[in-house]
């Protein structure tokens, strides 16, 4: 044999021997050490389907995880482990007060989303506040803050008042057209959208009378493909940990991706540019027709200027911001929107209650002080959050206090629990909104008039908003929640005092990055609801 091929063979078998010894050693810390070594293990909790089966796929379901978290918990305590992938993987789930302070407040630099998940989102909308961590994440808060105080929504309320109404006016074209049944999530998705390039930016989609905007199509697409790529999970997982698959084997959705990224960029950039020139020249005033240099890109290039060299966001970091609120502000919004109809279309006594306040209150003025509108948009966001949850991932062995003792599997009692470093914790949202322990036994049952009288426990329960986990807690919760809850407030009382929403459908949770609305039976025409809708008034 040659002395290259002899070469060549002897190279190819060192290389093989090597990964193979790699990929070996790599499947035993995982499958044998990891696990021996978890002190996680000394946790109780629910035994898994299989070896490699684990509970995802029942707590990551918002159709029934609260269930299951309600029998987790009686069986186990409010501190317990499940199984993520498989008997290897242990994870924390905890509903004491104090650990999930201790998380997401106190200790929250050791508490990240996993990288794996900050690169996935990375991949659409850069490395906004929503992606950021540590001092990246602070920076941006700091920066962004500003842009969300009450003066500067409070400045933005008539651009949700008059894409309200254009919503509202669309809609009545619909119907005296012939329509009876209107789909609402797409529609509600177009408004938010309008109200977001306004208030976000200062730019015009104009989506809710026609979706051929350039910029508001390639956000369109982009988002539609993230959210509907079960069928690429695998490939999408494996492009994370090795990126070089996406430029060897390129799809039709990563393209799609890529094409929409260009103009995403190419528009935003432009935007960014001209807003900083006219604030450099004193002339970003306001037009009769737009918010002007009371959007929220704008205040946020003023709070970004005012910051010293070092400490500014990069325009990279400037657009990320701008996809952000566009995938932040838009969806999550649109999404409660969807669900707060359809819980009205469920509970006619309800809806009508909420129409008579709005319509004996019609003062835009006192539209944000109603008692009883207020109750049902947290009522809403309570039993339906837009987000499900997090996964936050330890960076170093940390010992999580608790409030209540914590029972081990071998009846010991200790208040707080280990955690080592690269294991994850599953922050259920939606299992603290929905504990009957807090909440009483109609913890699961739409009862806006709660709220006129909530009982102590739900007053002592974490969260950004009084007992609701809905905008999470801490450094990282939702830094627009008062700018969605008034954007739902004039949304949902304009189109609430003009139709009668009914013969809602058999609806099914379906969670992909926000928990969608689609129709069992007719998953494959994607995220949909579809009510009668009638005028309050012929």
């Amino acid at each position: 044999m040659p002395l290259s091929q002899l070469t060549w063979s002897f190279a190819w078998k060192t290389t093989a021997s090597v990964l193979l010894l790699f990929v070996s050693s790599y499947l035993f810390k995982l499958l044998v050490l990891w696990p021996l070594r978890s002190p996680l293990r000394r946790l109780p909790g629910p035994k898994a389907p299989g070896w490699f089966v684990g509970h995802l796929r029942t707590i990551l379901d918002p159709n029934i995880s609260h269930k299951a978290l309600h029998n987790y918990m009686n069986d186990y305590g409010k501190t317990f482990k499940v199984q993520g992938l498989g008997y290897f993987d242990d994870r924390l789930i905890t509903f004491d007060t104090r650990a999930i302070t201790h998380i997401l407040h106190r200790a929250v630099e050791n508490y990240p989303k996993p990288w794996q998940s900050r690169a996935i989102i990375a991949r659409l909308i850069g490395e906004g506040l929503f992606v950021s961590e540590g001092d990246q994440h602070k920076r941006q808060r700091k920066i962004l803050n500003p842009a969300f105080s009450g003066q500067s929504l409070r400045d933005l309320i008539p651009t949700f008042v008059d894409k309200a109404e254009e919503l509202r006016d669309r809609w009545a074209s619909l119907i005296a057209s012939g329509t009876e049944h209107i789909d609402c999530a797409p529609w509600l998705g177009r408004a938010t959208f309008d109200i977001i390039g306004l208030a976000g930016f200062d730019y015009q989609f104009n989506a809710i009378q026609n979706e051929d905007n350039e910029l508001h199509l390639a956000y369109r697409d982009m988002f539609n493909l993230a959210v509907n790529h079960n069928n690429q999970m695998v490939k999408t997982a494996l492009e994370i940990y090795f990126p070089f698959i996406e430029w060897l084997f390129p799809d039709k959705r990563n393209r799609q991706i890529r094409r929409s990224q260009a103009v995403i960029s190419r528009i935003g950039s432009k935007l960014v540019s001209e807003k900083r020139e006219a604030i450099l020249s004193e002339k970003g005033g306001l037009s009769a027709d737009h918010v002007g240099n009371k959007d929220i890109l704008s205040l946020l290039i003023k709070s970004n200027l005012a910051e010293a060299e070092g400490q500014r966001l990069s325009d990279e970091e400037l657009l990320a911001q701008v996809s952000t609120f566009l995938l932040v502000g838009s969806e999550s919004t649109s999404i409660s929107l969807s669900w707060t109809l359809y819980l009205l279309a469920q509970n006619t006594d309800i809806q009508t209650k909420l129409r008579d306040e709005v319509l004996q209150n019609p003062s835009q003025a006192s539209l944000l002080d109603l008692p009883f509108l207020d109750n049902v948009v947290k009522e809403a966001l309570r039993l339906i959050p837009p987000v499900h949850g997090t996964l936050r991932a330890a960076v170093k062995d940390d010992f999580i206090p608790t409030s209540e003792p914590v029972t081990m599997k071998d009846g010991t009692q200790q208040f707080g629990v280990n955690i080592a470093k690269g294991q994850f914790v599953q922050v259920a949202y939606d299992g603290f909104n929905l504990m009957k322990e807090v909440w009483g036994e109609d913890a699961w049952d739409f009862v806006p008039s709660r709220w006129e009288n909530l009982p102590d426990a739900v007053r002592s329960q974490p969260g950004l908003v009084t007992g609701l986990m809905s905008f999470s807690l801490g450094p990282h919760s939702c830094i627009g929640a008062r700018f969605s809850i008034i954007q739902m407030k004039f949304l949902l009382a304009t189109l609430i005092s003009a139709f009668i929403f009914s013969d809602p459908p058999n609806t099914a949770k379906v969670y992909c990055i926000v928990t969608r609305p689609y129709t069992r039976g007719q998953f494959s025409k994607g995220s949909r609801l579809p009510l009668r809708v009638t005028p309050c008034f012929s």
